[in-house]
């Protein structure tokens, strides 16, 4: 599986979670303790989806940066 793949399926899956602990959350079926647990989970949750996303910019802007050379390259040959 490529990198781009595997980065796919760990952001939907970490969204997929997140969002089932906002449904728990919201349910008021569980108790004080459990409300607390999945909320420090889900601030996990998202710090990880901060990174992923984090890293997904970095490799657009790496991407955008290199075709911009390539253009650069390209307009100085003609």
């Amino acid at each position: 599986m490529t990198n781009n793949k595997k980065q796919k399926i760990d952001i939907e899956q970490l969204m997929d979670e997140l969002e089932e602990i906002a449904n728990n959350l919201q349910s008021g079926t569980i108790t004080l303790q459990e409300s607390i647990d999945l909320y420090k989970a889900g601030i996990n949750i998202a710090k990880s989806l901060d990174e992923e996303l984090s890293k997904a910019e970095l490799t657009i802007e790496t991407l955008k940066t290199d075709l911009n050379k390539l253009n650069n390259t390209l307009e100085e040959d003609d």
